[in-house]
């Protein structure tokens, strides 16, 4: 019996490489895990050769080409028994805006190029370093990201644009209502609240002020 059996695993490796290794006629493709690309974007971008002989190689090549593309962290490439290809992907998460270059960014300083059209929650960032095409503060996307919310939720109706700011960009210049608001970074919470008592308890000086400097204990520093 378990000569039988093993006999048949052989078998079942033997087909199973032979058709890994014959060409598949490409008739349909599935594409999964795409959250912020449509299924013909995706399709674009492998550029699958639809009604063409894809063999294993082919398969590898598609593959390749998609995880060479800035919108994926990962990419997984299948033939199907049925002419179906199927490709999995795993997106990088936009996480802020970057005005100067009109396109979102990953938490892992990925520019991701092809999201071209700003959705609200990612927050506008300016004076972050760029090297190879990449943010290189990674701790400035992090932050930015974490504290943007808390900013909106606490202060204001304005969307606002944070800006870093300092030799050693240790803060964040937040543009909001014709203001500047300067916070340390990483955003505090204390600084937060400081200010939301500043403005409830001091509508008139909040309302001529041109800047506002929060780092400093206690204290709200107001330049008109």
């Amino acid at each position: 019996m378990r000569l039988v059996a093993g006999l048949m695993l052989a078998v079942a490796f033997l087909a199973l490489l032979a058709f890994s290794l014959v060409p598949m006629r490409v008739k349909a493709v599935t594409v999964s895990g795409a959250r912020h690309l449509s299924r013909n974007e995706v399709t674009r971008i492998a550029a699958v050769p639809a009604g063409k002989l894809v063999g294993w190689g082919g398969a590898r090549e598609i593959e390749e080409r998609l995880k060479r593309h800035p919108a994926f962290s990962s990419v997984h490439v299948n033939r199907g028994f049925d002419g179906t290809l199927g490709i999995s992907v795993v997106e990088r998460e936009p996480v802020a805006w970057l005005p100067s270059h009109g396109c979102a960014v990953s938490a892992d300083g990925t520019l991701l190029t092809h999201l071209t059209n700003r959705e609200e929650g990612w927050p506008p960032v300016m004076g972050v370093e760029l090297r190879e095409g990449r943010v290189a503060d990674l701790a400035a996307v992090r932050d930015a990201a974490a504290g943007y919310g808390r900013l909106r939720g606490y202060v204001g109706q304005g969307e606002g644009i944070l800006r870093r700011v300092g030799n050693d960009a240790g803060a964040w210049e937040w543009d909001v209502e014709g203001k500047k608001v300067v916070f340390s970074s990483p955003v505090r919470e204390e600084e937060i609240n400081r200010l939301q008592r500043f403005r409830r308890e001091f509508p008139r000086a909040w309302g001529k002020a041109r800047m506002v400097d929060l780092r400093f204990a206690e204290r709200v520093v107001v330049k008109r």
